[in-house]
């Protein structure tokens, strides 16, 4: 019995880090072909992650998409990260809608819900907009200490602009929980969650199926973050791709066309924590 609580504030615990750290959670939220890309998010186009990325960025999506996603977190047993978004292209405009939810047994739930839109001003110049509903559950058996609170909720709102220098060149700007929602986990303490970000990023089309992605994200507090990827795609069906961000480690992915769908592997490997890899299937019509 000892030990099984002892395993419980353990998990707890690992996930209380990821939630406190924004560059951990960022980690969870990008999608398979960023996580292979080294983590480049805001110049990434032609994903349906762009409702969580850059909502800017969904203008590139031209077909009703529909994404499913699956991630297990660090090969630690009943921690896993779903998620979902649906894009409607209309005219000049894009929505989308996501759901993400991480999980750890029956301990604790973090829930996000996402409306975003996307409007384009030119040919060249793309806006977004995202809003966001964020739920967090600590399930009472988990929670030992009073003063924890066992249901929390917040709002938040992201802004995202893609522009294109000319067909080889595009440039990508997102600032994240703009409005910097605060969350009380005690009545004493007053602990931020969602750090306000801003990530710079730009696409460079070195020939015409090779790209580099560069990235600099910037978080309160934290030291700037360089990423770097590179994709080659053979034939418009099959994409390789490789990069480098967080902790200096290779990332690599693949990404398979068909018709009607499209698969994306994500893989990055930890010092410490081993392997993580994410795999996102997407239906378009």
């Amino acid at each position: 019995m000892m030990r099984k609580k002892t395993m419980k504030k353990y998990i707890v615990g690992i996930l209380i880090f990821i939630l406190l750290i924004p560059s951990a959670r960022a980690e969870m939220i990008r999608g398979a072909k960023s996580l292979a890309l080294g983590g480049v998010q805001s110049a990434v186009t032609e994903d349906p992650n762009a409702v969580f990325n850059n909502a800017a960025s969904l203008f590139s999506i031209s077909k009703y998409s529909l994404l499913l996603s699956y991630m297990p977190i660090y090969s630690i047993d009943n921690f896993y990260y779903l998620r979902g978004t649906a894009i409607i292209p209309y005219r000049a405009f894009r929505f989308g809608a996501g759901l993400y939810n991480i999980t750890a047994e029956d301990l604790y739930a973090h829930t996000l819900f996402v409306l975003s839109l996307s409007y384009s001003f030119s040919r060249n110049l793309h806006a977004g907009l995202s809003f966001k509903y964020i739920l967090d559950t600590l399930e009472k058996e988990a929670d030992e200490v009073d003063s924890i609170n066992d249901r929390i909720n917040h709002f938040s709102f992201d802004f995202g602009l893609i522009f294109y220098l000319n067909k080889f060149f595009l440039v990508g700007l997102s600032g994240k929980n703009l409005n910097n929602p605060r969350l009380a986990f005690s009545k004493e303490t007053i602990i931020t969650k969602n750090t306000t970000s801003f990530e710079l990023g730009s696409k460079i089309n070195v020939i015409r199926d090779f790209s580099i992605f560069i990235e600099e994200e910037f978080i309160k507090g934290l030291e700037p973050l360089t990423k770097i990827g590179s994709e080659f795609i053979f034939y418009r069906t099959v994409a390789v791709r490789a990069g480098m961000g967080k902790n200096e480690t290779a990332n690599l992915g693949i990404g398979l066309a068909f018709p009607y769908m499209r698969i994306d592997f994500g893989l990055m490997a930890h010092s410490d924590l081993g392997n993580q890899y994410q795999l996102d299937i997407t239906f378009e019509l």
